[in-house]
């Protein structure tokens, strides 16, 4: 397996495509896709991307350069509950006066910071009757309109 693959391998388990893969690591999706599929027949990785992927990843770089040692394990994708839980929280981060608009811009970052710390670790999945809590640094901005505004 090359490490071409084992990054495809790896995205794979987190991300449907290699799009949102890019777009959530922060790299062009050009380049993205240039490292995931070989485009440029370079035989593998340039390591600072490498090093940038097993990071994000949370894989070792030998694994991904080389394949070297064991196939990582990848923490827990969240169950519908926790999504329904996530979702929950981003609701109440809305403010009232939102527009129907307004709620993808003002509920993505809130969702999106709570997917990322389920997934670091930061998040467990709650116990019977437990809640997710929401986190305060993770915030919505509110709707405001150009009158408004100081």
């Amino acid at each position: 397996m090359t490490p071409n693959e084992r990054l495809r391998q790896v995205r794979s388990r987190r991300y449907a495509t290699a799009k949102e893969a890019a777009e959530a690591i922060g790299v062009k999706v050009p380049t993205y896709s240039q490292h995931e599929n070989d485009t440029r027949n370079l035989g593998g990785i340039p390591r600072k991307a490498a090093e940038r992927y097993a990071n994000f990843f949370k894989v070792s770089l030998d694994w991904l350069m080389a394949g070297v040692g064991a196939e990582p394990e990848l923490p827990p994708e969240p169950t519908e509950e926790d999504l329904k839980a996530m979702l929950s929280i981003a609701i109440h981060e809305v403010p009232a006066n939102a527009t129907i608009g307004d709620w993808p811009r003002l509920a993505a970052p809130v969702l999106h910071g709570l997917l990322a710390r389920f997934r670091a670790g930061e998040i467990s999945r709650p116990s019977e009757g437990e809640k997710i809590a929401p986190d305060r640094a993770v915030q919505s901005r509110a709707a405001t309109k150009p009158s408004a505004r100081a």
